[in-house]
């Protein structure tokens, strides 16, 4: 490495909250994120298979979607992460960790980042959920930089709005509003991932602040993603009509996940890897919860 060579500024970077006690989980022998889902191919070998950490699908997302540098937000009791992915080579990524000295909530977890991310465009990974089409972030980073976009949502389909993040949505993809676990809506989809600017990041950064200045709580996610709408940032959302959001953080969606990721062991080509073929099964019911930051 040229140390006295010019650094090139960090333009985009994919965002990862594992900081998370995994309560709704508890107890679990190890971080939830590592958890085992579905196989990958074993770097060096002929044919031969790994189990793949559910957190490992965030960051194949982000490569997808042409992003290289990753920065994993966790706490004193995750080093696990660190030796699992280590710098990141073997999975295609260069990875830095950052510290979050208690797990207040997602927002605040994203906003650790900060002083690293300022300037940049955001991929949120959230490393305890599966997202189909494996293009999904693609799909929202492309719309955020063509549109000249502040936040771009995925969006998808759900039976379960009243325990996660509806979204509604005009019918040219402007978001109208954001809602966080309301008690009813006539919305059927939440938002799944997001990708935004540095405009978002400031809002959120100074809207974490002066919560904490005024002795409030912390604001779910959510609600930012509302107060930017609110405050006139350009918002949109990318709508996946046949997608997949699985939150793998209960014993239900962790059911869910592995009955579609691994119906048979070790066949990875065939079924186990979906995004080999480049498609995914169909599930007859996806059990889906809040997203709480745990």
């Amino acid at each position: 490495m040229n140390l006295n060579a010019t650094t090139t500024p960090l333009t985009d970077a994919v965002l990862i909250p594992a900081a998370g006690l995994g309560s709704r989980l508890w107890p679990q022998g190890c971080a939830k994120e590592l958890f085992p889902l579905g196989f990958s191919p074993r770097p060096g070998s002929a044919g031969e298979v790994r189990p793949k950490a559910v957190s490992e699908y965030s960051l194949e997302r982000a490569r997808l979607a042409g992003v290289k540098h990753a920065f994993v937000v966790i706490g004193a009791h995750k080093p696990e992460l660190v030796r699992y992915f280590g710098s990141g080579e073997e999975f295609g990524m260069h990875i830095a960790y950052l510290y979050q000295a208690a797990p207040t909530g997602l927002a605040s977890a994203i906003d650790v980042a900060t002083p690293w991310v300022a300037g940049a465009r955001i991929l949120l990974g959230l490393p305890d959920t599966v997202i189909f089409p494996v293009d999904a972030h693609r799909s929202i980073r492309r719309r955020l930089i063509t549109g000249c976009l502040d936040l771009v949502l995925g969006v998808f389909p759900t039976d379960r709005p009243e325990w996660l993040g509806p979204v509604r949505l005009d019918k040219a993809g402007r978001i109208l509003e954001v809602q966080d676990k309301p008690l009813h809506t006539d919305l059927c989809n939440t938002w799944g991932t997001a990708c935004w600017g540095p405009a978002f990041t400031e809002l959120l950064h100074v809207g974490l602040a002066r919560a904490r200045r005024n002795g409030l709580p912390e604001p779910p996610l959510g609600y930012f993603f509302q107060q930017a709408v609110v405050a006139g940032l350009k918002v949109e959302g990318e709508s996946f009509p046949e997608g997949i959001f699985i939150d793998i953080g209960t014993a239900e969606g962790l059911t869910a996940a592995r009955r579609m990721l691994e119906p048979t062991f070790g066949q990875v080509e065939k079924t186990a890897c979906p995004e080999v073929q480049g498609a995914w099964p169909a599930l007859d019911t996806v059990p889906m919860r809040a997203a709480l930051y745990d």
